[in-house]
């Protein structure tokens, strides 16, 4: 891997509980040339997030802020990483994904209690969280001025992509202070 890379992964080959192969693929995002395209081609929900499974150099991972304790955290995470360096896709599956229904996660507050269990049934903003983080990786990443611009124009982007998202947070968290949610009794599929 050349001094400039961040860090590498290799193509996924996504397994059932039993071991059944049933899905394969390549992913290349993180790997444009400049830091905001590599932020662009990260930070939507559009993708999976495997370069997080691969190789990261240490020098870089170590100059970051961790991984946040919130659902998205780890996109927001390979996005400081690659203000770095790009990333690099290899094209050999190695890495084996296994799906199983209790690791799939349809509902964001669900998966903020996954997260954090002591968030379970409380109003926790996790699409909130994660533009608030966007915006400090952004303020916060070793690239110039045009760069951030660049970036902050695909927030922008990404703030009316994910506005209803954002508004039903809003929604969620006046339901449960206006005593709607107490009542409610929630299944998460880890129990």
């Amino acid at each position: 891997m050349p001094d400039s890379d961040t860090a590498a992964f290799t193509s996924t080959i996504e397994i059932e509980e039993v071991g059944t192969v049933f899905g394969h693929w390549r992913n290349t995002r993180g790997t444009a040339e400049t830091p905001s395209g590599r932020f662009r081609e990260l930070i939507f929900r559009d993708q999976e997030v495997d370069p997080i499974y691969g190789v990261i150099r240490g020098n870089v991972l170590r100059s970051v802020l961790p991984m946040e304790n919130f659902t998205n955290g780890d996109r927001v995470f390979l996005c400081r990483l690659a203000f770095h360096g790009p990333f690099v896709s290899i094209d050999r599956p190695l890495f084996y994904k296994r799906s199983h229904p209790k690791n799939r996660y349809l509902n964001f507050r669900d998966r903020m209690a996954w997260y954090n269990p002591d968030a379970k049934g409380k109003a926790t903003f996790p699409n909130w969280l994660e533009l608030f983080s966007i915006c400090n990786a952004v303020m916060a990443a070793p690239i110039s001025l045009q760069e951030r611009l660049r970036c902050g124009a695909t927030i922008v982007h990404w703030g009316m992509r994910y506005a209803p998202n954002l508004a039903k947070d809003l929604l969620a968290a006046a339901a449960s202070f206006g005593g709607q949610g107490r009542h409610r009794v929630r299944t998460y599929n880890w129990e």
